[in-house]
């Protein structure tokens, strides 16, 4: 299965550069100016406009209204552009539109649920990693943070059976 971050890179992020693309020659900008924005070469802005390139990516009406609001902030401000593709791709997640792409092209289980999940739910079973030690020489109980034993100096993670004397 494909990972959400993947159905991202190959299949939402053409398909928002070439929509912003158009949106942004539309208001009057170059070809080779849009390249430079995006990040991209002028060869990928003509195949985008000759449908070419990023052409089964079709996007619903509130996303292209977004699309549209952010070419016309990127066009007054190009240094918008990162926080605007952050934007679009927070409300194609929140949308289910990248539920939908993956589920067009990657067979995912039928209530796939991790997009929604909060980071804090997705880490909860990360916080029950052991945060203690033992010192298997002295017998105290210290924050594994800690790089020796404060009692007696045992070095954690050390097999001193391996350590010559």
């Amino acid at each position: 299965m494909k990972q959400p971050q993947e159905i991202e890179v190959w299949y939402i992020l053409p398909g928002l550069r070439k929509e912003l693309a158009k949106e942004l020659v539309n208001l009057g900008m170059k070809q080779k100016e849009v390249a430079y924005i995006l990040g991209i070469t002028e060869a990928a802005i003509s195949q985008y406009f000759k449908s070419k390139r990023a052409k089964d990516i079709i996007f619903n009406k509130k996303i292209k209204e977004r699309i549209k609001l952010a070419a016309r902030n990127i066009s007054h401000n190009k240094d918008l552009f990162v926080k605007e593709i952050q934007e679009l791709c927070a409300l194609i997640k929140k949308d289910n539109f990248l539920c939908e792409i993956h589920k067009k092209y990657d067979k995912i289980p039928e209530k796939c649920d991790i997009c929604f999940r909060n980071s804090t739910e997705i880490l909860k079973p990360i916080k029950r990693i052991k945060s203690y030690h033992n010192c298997p020489i002295c017998g105290i109980h210290y924050k594994l943070k800690m790089l020796n034993c404060p009692n007696c100096g045992y070095i954690t993670g050390v097999n001193y059976a391996n350590i010559s004397r």
